[in-house]
């Protein structure tokens, strides 16, 4: 695959990324801590000049998939709407229509409930969901399920990072038959010390066969997710 400059800029930053442990990847530098608008911006141009569909609404969950979807329905020039997470309801939501569903955390492990407001979503149809990771895909299908019950058309995911190997795109993909973009889908990690080797299956939504070499931190005491 040859790359395009858009792909080497992709490319450069993901390698000052880390994995922690053995699996958990870390590219909090570029999407969910710090992130990395000018590289986004492009990223998303190129969603926006692909569509095929009008999209009336970027939907996420918060916090960590905000970021990528704000710069993303910037591009398509729609709203973004985030479901909420907590024990209950947040107030903003008194006496309207809320949408629950409780999910298990990918990365902690402890089940969380996400609510979503049914007035967000007035005079939209078709909606884009967006976020940081796909993993095992219990959020996204999450979404996916309250989308359709709003009577709403979820037309495609669009996630900055894939694990392919944990399977979640293929519980969207084929369970809940939306199709998956990936700026990025990891098929594999080896852990050797202080290093990592990822093999990169999908870039920019082609196929690439590509290992980059990464930082690898090893927690002193057993992490709590």
């Amino acid at each position: 695959m040859s790359l395009d400059s858009i792909s080497l800029s992709l490319i450069r930053l993901l390698e000052k990324g880390r994995v922690i442990g053995n699996d958990m990847l870390d590219f909090s530098m570029i999407i969910n801590h710090r992130i990395d608008v000018a590289l986004l911006q492009q990223l998303c141009k190129k969603v926006a000049c692909q569509k095929t569909v009008d999209i009336d609404a970027v939907c996420t969950v918060a916090a960590s998939g905000i970021g990528l979807s704000t710069i993303i329905g910037t591009e398509l020039r729609c709203p973004v709407i985030f479901a909420q997470k907590g024990e209950n309801p947040p107030v903003i939501m008194t006496g309207k229509r809320i949408l629950q569903r409780r999910i298990t955390s990918p990365t902690k492990g402890n089940v969380i409930s996400i609510y979503l407001c049914s007035e967000a979503f007035e005079g939209c149809k078709n909606v884009l969901l967006a976020d940081d990771f796909l993993f095992r895909g219990a959020t996204m299908g999450a979404l996916i399920e309250m989308i359709r019950e709003l009577n709403m058309e979820p037309r495609e995911v669009l996630v900055f990072v894939n694990k392919s190997f944990d399977k979640g795109w293929r519980v969207v993909s084929e369970d809940y038959k939306v199709p998956v973009r990936k700026f990025v889908s990891i098929d594999k990690i080896e852990t050797d010390g202080r290093q990592a080797l990822l093999h990169i299956d999908e870039l920019m939504f082609e196929p690439c066969d590509k290992t980059i070499r990464i930082a690898r931190f090893i927690p002193e005491k057993q992490m709590p997710f």
